[in-house]
């Protein structure tokens, strides 16, 4: 059941951003202090298969069942331990077939009026719509409902 995928998508680098680890800076013979994270494990875990789904899509884009595999598994540990996605990894991720979404490889993306961006899944054509938010804009407003409380 391996779909095909569109021709121009072979050898399309895939975007670092999409990484759920927290990379700290190493000096030499100081080791970086860890946060103290509930679930730790599960969220190296999730690493691990993020970065593997990346880089086998990048490497043989026709190999769609693996990669669907690992977003499986990634989908299934963060509903058992109850975790929480970032946004990057929850933006790239499609809901309706499982797959890790990519522009220009599995996804078409579009920027339209009112402030969206509008994915299209090439593979079961399930569309996702995102918010533009402005961060800065986004942090006035923490502001302000701090001080309103």
């Amino acid at each position: 059941m391996t779909e095909a995928l569109p021709e121009e998508s072979h050898g399309v680098t895939l975007p670092r951003s999409m990484s759920l680890c927290m990379q700290a800076k190493k000096c030499e013979g100081h080791q970086p202090k860890q946060p103290n994270l509930k679930g730790r494990e599960s969220y190296e875990r999730m690493n691990f298969l993020i970065q593997g789904a990346m880089t086998t899509l990048a490497q043989t884009p026709h190999n769609i069942d693996m990669v669907r595999h690992y977003m499986k598994s990634l989908h299934g540990i963060k509903s058992k331990k109850v975790l929480r996605w970032s946004q990057d990894v929850k933006h790239a991720y499609c809901r309706g077939c499982h797959m890790l979404l990519v522009p220009g490889i599995t996804t078409r993306v579009r920027i339209k009026a009112n402030r969206r961006i509008v994915s299209t899944c090439l593979l079961c054509n399930n569309i996702k719509r995102n918010n533009i938010t402005n961060p800065i804009k986004r942090k006035r407003k923490k502001r302000r409902k701090k001080k309103e409380e």
